[in-house]
Protein backbone atom coordinates (compact mmCIF):
# COMPACT_ATOMS: atom_id res chain seq x y z
CA UNK A 1 0.00 0.00 0.00
CA UNK A 2 1.31 3.67 -0.62
CA UNK A 3 0.14 5.96 1.71
CA UNK A 4 0.98 10.28 1.51
CA UNK A 5 -0.48 13.20 3.37
CA UNK A 6 0.25 17.15 3.50
CA UNK A 7 -1.67 20.47 4.13
CA UNK A 8 -1.94 23.60 2.09
CA UNK A 9 -2.56 26.89 3.01
CA UNK A 10 -6.07 28.07 2.54
CA UNK A 11 -5.65 31.82 3.76
CA UNK A 12 -7.52 34.22 1.46
CA UNK A 13 -5.38 35.89 -1.14
CA UNK A 14 -7.92 38.88 -1.35
CA UNK A 15 -10.16 40.43 1.43
CA UNK A 16 -13.69 38.02 1.56
CA UNK A 17 -16.02 38.19 4.60
CA UNK A 18 -15.87 35.58 7.26
CA UNK A 19 -18.59 32.65 6.59
CA UNK A 20 -20.42 31.66 10.24
CA UNK A 21 -22.38 33.94 11.51
CA UNK A 22 -25.35 36.63 10.17
CA UNK A 23 -23.35 39.51 11.33
CA UNK A 24 -20.41 38.72 9.61
CA UNK A 25 -20.51 40.90 6.69
CA UNK A 26 -17.84 43.05 6.43
CA UNK A 27 -14.74 41.33 3.75
CA UNK A 28 -11.67 41.44 6.19
CA UNK A 29 -8.18 40.02 5.06
CA UNK A 30 -6.25 39.74 8.92
CA UNK A 31 -5.62 35.97 9.84
CA UNK A 32 -5.02 35.19 13.43
CA UNK A 33 -3.94 31.67 13.06
CA UNK A 34 -3.37 29.86 9.54
CA UNK A 35 -6.47 27.83 7.66
CA UNK A 36 -5.31 24.72 5.76
CA UNK A 37 -6.50 22.18 3.65
CA UNK A 38 -5.34 18.78 4.87
CA UNK A 39 -4.89 15.80 2.48
CA UNK A 40 -4.21 12.22 3.30
CA UNK A 41 -3.78 9.63 -0.21
CA UNK A 42 -4.14 6.39 0.60
CA UNK A 43 -3.67 3.94 -2.21
CA UNK A 44 -4.49 0.11 -2.44
CA UNK A 45 -3.39 -1.79 -5.97
CA UNK A 46 -5.65 0.67 -7.98
CA UNK A 47 -7.76 1.99 -5.68
CA UNK A 48 -7.65 5.83 -4.02
CA UNK A 49 -8.71 7.05 -0.91
CA UNK A 50 -9.22 10.41 -0.85
CA UNK A 51 -10.02 12.56 2.74
CA UNK A 52 -9.87 16.44 2.61
CA UNK A 53 -10.40 18.43 5.12
CA UNK A 54 -10.78 22.13 5.51
CA UNK A 55 -11.41 24.75 7.72
CA UNK A 56 -14.20 26.38 6.95
CA UNK A 57 -17.69 26.27 7.92
CA UNK A 58 -19.07 23.91 4.60
CA UNK A 59 -18.48 24.23 1.33
CA UNK A 60 -20.88 23.69 -1.41
CA UNK A 61 -22.41 20.40 -2.74
CA UNK A 62 -21.28 21.91 -6.12
CA UNK A 63 -17.83 22.23 -4.93
CA UNK A 64 -17.39 19.32 -3.69
CA UNK A 65 -18.34 17.59 -6.82
CA UNK A 66 -15.89 19.39 -8.33
CA UNK A 67 -13.61 17.99 -5.81
CA UNK A 68 -14.52 14.59 -6.63
CA UNK A 69 -14.55 15.15 -10.17
CA UNK A 70 -10.68 16.36 -10.30
CA UNK A 71 -9.81 13.52 -8.42
CA UNK A 72 -11.35 10.72 -10.51
CA UNK A 73 -9.40 13.05 -13.28
CA UNK A 74 -5.68 12.61 -11.87
CA UNK A 75 -6.08 8.84 -10.22
CA UNK A 76 -9.17 7.44 -12.52
CA UNK A 77 -12.58 5.95 -11.77
CA UNK A 78 -11.87 4.20 -8.82
CA UNK A 79 -11.32 7.02 -6.43
CA UNK A 80 -13.15 7.28 -3.26
CA UNK A 81 -13.01 11.14 -2.17
CA UNK A 82 -14.46 11.93 1.26
CA UNK A 83 -14.42 16.06 1.20
CA UNK A 84 -15.02 17.36 5.11
CA UNK A 85 -15.10 20.64 7.09
CA UNK A 86 -14.08 21.40 10.59
CA UNK A 87 -16.85 23.71 10.38
CA UNK A 88 -15.26 27.00 11.86
CA UNK A 89 -17.04 29.52 11.35
CA UNK A 90 -14.27 32.54 11.02
CA UNK A 91 -13.21 30.59 7.61
CA UNK A 92 -13.29 32.69 4.26
CA UNK A 93 -16.89 32.88 2.60
CA UNK A 94 -17.11 29.59 0.04
CA UNK A 95 -19.77 31.19 -1.72
CA UNK A 96 -17.41 34.38 -2.54
CA UNK A 97 -16.53 33.78 -6.23
CA UNK A 98 -12.61 34.47 -5.89
CA UNK A 99 -12.34 32.40 -2.55
CA UNK A 100 -14.12 29.27 -4.28
CA UNK A 101 -12.13 29.21 -6.97
CA UNK A 102 -8.83 29.41 -4.34
CA UNK A 103 -10.07 26.56 -2.16
CA UNK A 104 -10.56 24.85 -5.91
CA UNK A 105 -6.98 25.67 -6.87
CA UNK A 106 -5.87 24.61 -3.58
CA UNK A 107 -7.10 21.02 -3.81
CA UNK A 108 -5.66 20.48 -7.19
CA UNK A 109 -2.38 21.88 -5.93
CA UNK A 110 -2.77 19.14 -3.17
CA UNK A 111 -3.38 16.19 -5.95
CA UNK A 112 -0.19 17.41 -8.03
CA UNK A 113 2.08 18.11 -4.59
CA UNK A 114 1.35 14.79 -2.80
CA UNK A 115 4.05 12.39 -3.07
CA UNK A 116 2.50 8.82 -1.84
CA UNK A 117 4.95 6.39 -0.82
CA UNK A 118 4.89 2.35 -0.39
CA UNK A 119 4.65 1.79 3.80
CA UNK A 120 4.04 -1.74 2.80
CA UNK A 121 1.22 -3.03 4.81
CA UNK A 122 -1.72 -0.47 6.64
CA UNK A 123 -3.40 -1.19 9.91
CA UNK A 124 -5.80 0.72 11.51
CA UNK A 125 -7.12 1.14 14.74
CA UNK A 126 -10.46 2.87 16.18
CA UNK A 127 -10.54 4.19 19.54
CA UNK A 128 -13.91 6.01 20.90
CA UNK A 129 -15.28 7.97 24.77
CA UNK A 130 -17.63 9.98 25.74
CA UNK A 131 -16.16 13.60 26.28
CA UNK A 132 -17.66 17.00 27.45
CA UNK A 133 -14.62 18.32 28.37
CA UNK A 134 -14.99 20.98 25.66
CA UNK A 135 -18.54 21.30 24.85
CA UNK A 136 -22.36 20.13 25.93
CA UNK A 137 -25.72 20.67 25.04
CA UNK A 138 -26.24 24.24 24.37
CA UNK A 139 -29.83 24.02 24.36
CA UNK A 140 -31.79 24.59 27.75
CA UNK A 141 -33.24 21.69 29.49
CA UNK A 142 -31.68 19.16 26.65
CA UNK A 143 -29.65 16.51 26.79
CA UNK A 144 -26.89 15.61 23.53
CA UNK A 145 -24.04 12.75 23.06
CA UNK A 146 -20.64 14.05 22.90
CA UNK A 147 -18.24 11.59 21.45
CA UNK A 148 -14.50 11.84 20.88
CA UNK A 149 -12.47 9.18 18.21
CA UNK A 150 -9.78 8.69 16.75
CA UNK A 151 -9.25 6.66 13.67
CA UNK A 152 -5.38 5.81 12.95
CA UNK A 153 -3.56 3.91 10.52
CA UNK A 154 -0.32 2.22 11.12
CA UNK A 155 2.56 1.19 8.93
CA UNK A 156 5.19 -1.92 10.26
CA UNK A 157 3.45 -1.20 13.47
CA UNK A 158 4.10 3.08 13.80
CA UNK A 159 1.25 5.54 13.87
CA UNK A 160 1.71 7.62 10.21
CA UNK A 161 -1.74 9.30 10.76
CA UNK A 162 -4.90 9.97 12.79
CA UNK A 163 -8.12 11.48 12.22
CA UNK A 164 -9.73 12.93 15.19
CA UNK A 165 -13.33 13.24 15.44
CA UNK A 166 -15.27 15.21 17.79
CA UNK A 167 -19.04 16.79 17.57
CA UNK A 168 -18.61 20.25 19.46
CA UNK A 169 -19.55 23.48 17.46
CA UNK A 170 -16.06 25.57 16.82
CA UNK A 171 -17.73 28.39 18.17
CA UNK A 172 -15.82 29.28 21.25
CA UNK A 173 -14.98 32.78 20.01
CA UNK A 174 -18.15 35.77 18.66
CA UNK A 175 -19.34 36.67 15.43
CA UNK A 176 -17.52 39.74 15.54
CA UNK A 177 -14.47 38.70 15.65
CA UNK A 178 -12.36 40.49 13.32
CA UNK A 179 -9.74 38.19 11.95
CA UNK A 180 -9.77 34.58 10.04
CA UNK A 181 -8.86 31.61 12.29
CA UNK A 182 -9.44 27.78 12.78
CA UNK A 183 -10.62 27.84 15.75
CA UNK A 184 -10.04 24.76 18.14
CA UNK A 185 -10.06 22.16 15.69
CA UNK A 186 -6.78 24.38 14.43
CA UNK A 187 -5.49 24.61 17.69
CA UNK A 188 -5.63 21.43 18.27
CA UNK A 189 -4.11 20.35 15.30
CA UNK A 190 -1.23 22.60 15.75
CA UNK A 191 -0.20 21.33 19.27
CA UNK A 192 -0.42 17.38 17.84
CA UNK A 193 1.94 18.32 15.48
CA UNK A 194 4.27 19.77 18.01
CA UNK A 195 3.47 16.38 20.43
CA UNK A 196 3.72 13.94 17.67
CA UNK A 197 6.04 15.69 14.94
CA UNK A 198 6.12 13.43 11.38
CA UNK A 199 2.74 12.12 12.12
CA UNK A 200 -0.16 13.16 10.59
CA UNK A 201 -3.35 14.70 11.57
CA UNK A 202 -6.73 15.86 10.40
CA UNK A 203 -9.76 17.06 12.12
CA UNK A 204 -13.62 16.21 10.60
CA UNK A 205 -16.71 17.08 12.80
CA UNK A 206 -19.35 14.35 13.95
CA UNK A 207 -22.84 15.10 14.60
CA UNK A 208 -22.85 18.33 16.47
CA UNK A 209 -26.45 19.95 15.66
CA UNK A 210 -27.01 20.54 19.51
CA UNK A 211 -23.87 20.55 20.91
CA UNK A 212 -21.23 23.65 20.98
CA UNK A 213 -18.81 25.01 24.01
CA UNK A 214 -22.04 27.98 24.81
CA UNK A 215 -21.84 26.33 28.50
CA UNK A 216 -18.80 25.07 29.31
CA UNK A 217 -16.24 28.41 27.69
CA UNK A 218 -15.39 30.64 30.52
CA UNK A 219 -15.15 33.91 27.86
CA UNK A 220 -15.44 34.39 23.98
CA UNK A 221 -11.66 35.36 23.42
CA UNK A 222 -9.05 33.35 21.58
CA UNK A 223 -7.22 32.80 24.90
CA UNK A 224 -9.88 30.40 25.17
CA UNK A 225 -9.62 28.60 22.38
CA UNK A 226 -6.53 27.95 22.97
CA UNK A 227 -7.19 26.82 26.49
CA UNK A 228 -10.55 24.31 25.41
CA UNK A 229 -8.26 23.03 22.48
CA UNK A 230 -5.11 22.13 25.24
CA UNK A 231 -7.89 19.84 26.97
CA UNK A 232 -8.76 18.24 23.67
CA UNK A 233 -5.11 17.38 22.73
CA UNK A 234 -4.55 16.32 26.67
CA UNK A 235 -7.68 14.22 26.00
CA UNK A 236 -6.56 12.74 22.66
CA UNK A 237 -3.06 12.08 23.88
CA UNK A 238 -4.13 9.77 27.26
CA UNK A 239 -7.03 8.29 24.67
CA UNK A 240 -4.00 6.79 22.49
CA UNK A 241 -2.56 4.93 25.38
CA UNK A 242 -5.15 2.52 25.33
CA UNK A 243 -3.25 -0.50 23.65
CA UNK A 244 -5.47 -1.58 20.71
CA UNK A 245 -4.56 -4.10 18.30
CA UNK A 246 -4.50 -2.75 14.48
CA UNK A 247 -6.84 -4.43 12.62
CA UNK A 248 -6.11 -4.98 8.41
CA UNK A 249 -6.64 -2.48 6.49
CA UNK A 250 -9.27 -1.90 3.45
CA UNK A 251 -11.68 -0.05 2.28
CA UNK A 252 -15.38 -0.30 0.36
CA UNK A 253 -16.85 3.29 -0.70
CA UNK A 254 -20.60 3.38 -1.74
CA UNK A 255 -23.49 5.65 -1.73
CA UNK A 256 -26.99 5.55 -0.48
CA UNK A 257 -29.35 8.24 -1.88
CA UNK A 258 -32.63 8.98 0.05
CA UNK A 259 -36.05 10.99 -0.87
CA UNK A 260 -36.69 14.17 1.12
CA UNK A 261 -40.55 15.50 2.59
CA UNK A 262 -40.25 19.19 3.49
CA UNK A 263 -42.55 20.79 6.23
CA UNK A 264 -42.47 24.27 8.07
CA UNK A 265 -43.60 23.44 11.47
CA UNK A 266 -44.46 26.67 13.77
CA UNK A 267 -41.24 26.22 16.46
CA UNK A 268 -42.83 29.96 18.11
CA UNK A 269 -45.24 27.16 19.57
CA UNK A 270 -43.29 25.41 21.44
CA UNK A 271 -42.96 25.14 25.25
CA UNK A 272 -41.20 28.31 26.30
CA UNK A 273 -41.70 27.85 29.74
CA UNK A 274 -37.51 26.76 30.62
CA UNK A 275 -34.83 29.22 31.26
CA UNK A 276 -33.17 30.54 28.44
CA UNK A 277 -29.23 31.80 28.35
CA UNK A 278 -29.18 35.10 26.48
CA UNK A 279 -26.83 33.19 24.03
CA UNK A 280 -29.89 31.03 22.85
CA UNK A 281 -32.35 33.99 22.84
CA UNK A 282 -29.96 35.94 20.97
CA UNK A 283 -30.38 33.16 18.55
CA UNK A 284 -33.82 32.49 18.18
CA UNK A 285 -34.04 36.00 17.11
CA UNK A 286 -31.76 35.35 14.62
CA UNK A 287 -33.78 32.08 13.42
CA UNK A 288 -36.84 33.71 12.83
CA UNK A 289 -34.87 35.55 9.87
CA UNK A 290 -33.65 31.89 8.51
CA UNK A 291 -37.02 30.91 8.35
CA UNK A 292 -38.58 33.53 7.15
CA UNK A 293 -36.13 33.07 3.99
CA UNK A 294 -36.73 29.48 3.59
CA UNK A 295 -40.18 30.20 3.28
CA UNK A 296 -40.05 32.39 0.49
CA UNK A 297 -37.30 30.18 -0.78
CA UNK A 298 -39.58 26.58 -0.15
CA UNK A 299 -39.42 25.54 -4.08
CA UNK A 300 -35.40 25.13 -3.81
CA UNK A 301 -35.42 23.09 -0.91
CA UNK A 302 -33.43 19.59 -1.91
CA UNK A 303 -35.90 16.43 -2.95
CA UNK A 304 -32.60 14.01 -1.89
CA UNK A 305 -30.54 13.38 0.35
CA UNK A 306 -27.34 11.28 -0.21
CA UNK A 307 -25.15 9.10 2.33
CA UNK A 308 -21.49 7.81 1.51
CA UNK A 309 -20.29 5.26 3.30
CA UNK A 310 -16.52 3.47 4.23
CA UNK A 311 -16.52 0.11 5.24
CA UNK A 312 -13.31 -1.03 6.70
CA UNK A 313 -12.76 -4.51 8.18
CA UNK A 314 -15.09 -4.25 11.77
CA UNK A 315 -15.83 -0.91 11.32
CA UNK A 316 -17.53 1.57 9.43
CA UNK A 317 -17.93 5.17 8.57
CA UNK A 318 -21.00 7.21 7.22
CA UNK A 319 -21.11 10.53 6.08
CA UNK A 320 -23.64 13.25 6.06
CA UNK A 321 -24.12 17.00 4.72
CA UNK A 322 -26.25 18.15 7.10
CA UNK A 323 -25.65 19.62 10.79
CA UNK A 324 -27.42 16.71 12.34
CA UNK A 325 -28.32 16.79 16.19
CA UNK A 326 -26.17 13.76 18.50
CA UNK A 327 -29.20 11.59 18.57
CA UNK A 328 -28.55 10.02 15.20
CA UNK A 329 -25.26 8.68 16.98
CA UNK A 330 -27.63 6.32 18.40
CA UNK A 331 -28.68 4.73 15.27
CA UNK A 332 -24.48 3.32 14.79
CA UNK A 333 -23.40 0.28 16.66
CA UNK A 334 -21.26 1.14 19.59
CA UNK A 335 -18.11 1.10 18.86
CA UNK A 336 -17.98 -0.13 15.37
CA UNK A 337 -19.13 3.01 13.55
CA UNK A 338 -18.82 6.57 13.17
CA UNK A 339 -20.85 9.54 12.10
CA UNK A 340 -19.13 12.29 10.35
CA UNK A 341 -21.13 15.64 8.92
CA UNK A 342 -20.20 18.58 6.61
CA UNK A 343 -18.71 16.44 4.27
CA UNK A 344 -19.85 16.34 0.11
CA UNK A 345 -21.17 19.78 0.76
CA UNK A 346 -22.86 21.28 4.11
CA UNK A 347 -26.74 21.45 4.38
CA UNK A 348 -28.86 23.13 7.78
CA UNK A 349 -29.61 21.27 10.96
CA UNK A 350 -31.69 18.20 10.81
CA UNK A 351 -32.97 17.95 14.73
CA UNK A 352 -34.09 14.26 15.97
CA UNK A 353 -36.76 12.40 16.50
CA UNK A 354 -37.61 13.53 20.23
CA UNK A 355 -39.03 16.54 20.65
CA UNK A 356 -36.71 19.49 21.67
CA UNK A 357 -37.98 22.94 23.35
CA UNK A 358 -37.73 26.21 21.12
CA UNK A 359 -34.51 26.76 20.19
CA UNK A 360 -32.59 27.97 17.33
CA UNK A 361 -32.21 25.03 15.33
CA UNK A 362 -35.79 24.05 14.74
CA UNK A 363 -35.90 27.49 12.41
CA UNK A 364 -33.45 26.11 9.70
CA UNK A 365 -35.00 22.18 10.54
CA UNK A 366 -37.57 21.29 7.71
CA UNK A 367 -37.26 17.85 7.18
CA UNK A 368 -40.86 15.98 8.26
CA UNK A 369 -40.63 13.55 10.95
CA UNK A 370 -41.06 10.87 8.45
CA UNK A 371 -37.90 11.79 6.31
CA UNK A 372 -36.27 11.76 10.12
CA UNK A 373 -37.40 8.17 10.78
CA UNK A 374 -36.20 7.49 7.29
CA UNK A 375 -32.59 9.02 8.18
CA UNK A 376 -32.49 7.30 11.44
CA UNK A 377 -33.41 3.81 9.80
CA UNK A 378 -30.81 4.18 7.16
CA UNK A 379 -27.92 4.95 9.44
CA UNK A 380 -28.84 2.07 11.17
CA UNK A 381 -29.24 -0.05 8.01
CA UNK A 382 -25.68 1.33 6.76
CA UNK A 383 -23.49 0.30 9.80
CA UNK A 384 -25.30 -2.90 11.11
Amino acid sequence: MEFGSLKVNINPIAPVKQCGFIQQVQPILDVHDDLYLRLALIKNQDKHLIYASLDNIGISEAQSDTFQRIAKEKFGEDTATLVSCTHTHFGGDPKDEVYGAQLIDAFRLALDTVHPHDVGEITYAYRRRPFNGIGTSRISGHDAFVLLETFSLYAENHRIATFVIHNVHPTIMNGFTPFFSAEYPGMFLKLCSVSCPGEFFTFMQGADGDISTRFVRKEQSHDEVRRLASILHDEVEEMMKEEIEPKHFEFEFDETEIPLEHEFIDPEARSQGQELAARELETIEYGRKVLERLKANANLLPKTMKIQRLRFPGYTQVFAQNELFSEYIEALPEGKASLICYTQGSRPYVTGLRPVRLTYELFSDTLSTASKRLLFDTLFQLTH
